[in-house]
């Protein structure tokens, strides 16, 4: 089982719904579409990270590190930790911004 596959498909699945709920809720309102739009920036950049960044850490970890050289599997496993957390971090502002921005749909949708 490699979680790889399964952010592989959900990932740009979520990223095209970031862009669909953007794009429906464009005319909504000024603060809306700011808040949806960080939301959709900041999936894009995560996954942008990944690509750059872990992918090439996990060929070292998986594929082409020796078992042997301990020191860079302990210092790549640590970067890629270290980072993970960081990642994790700006989905949940990411996902902090989406929420902001259906707060103020129903907010709009209770004054209406």
């Amino acid at each position: 089982m490699n979680p790889g596959n399964f952010f592989r498909v959900f990932s740009p699945v979520s990223q095209v719904l970031a862009l669909l709920v953007l794009i429906l809720f464009w005319k909504t309102s000024s603060s809306i579409r700011l808040f949806l739009g960080i939301a959709f920036v900041i999936y894009v950049l995560t996954d942008v990270m990944t690509f750059a960044y872990f992918y090439p850490r996990n060929d070292i970890l998986f594929k082409t590190a020796q078992l042997t050289d301990a020191e860079t599997i302990r210092r790549v496993w640590n970067e890629w930790n270290t980072m993970n957390w960081i990642r994790s971090f700006i989905i949940v502002i990411g996902i902090t911004f989406s929420s902001l921005g259906l707060h103020k749909f129903y907010m709009l949708k209770q004054t209406s």
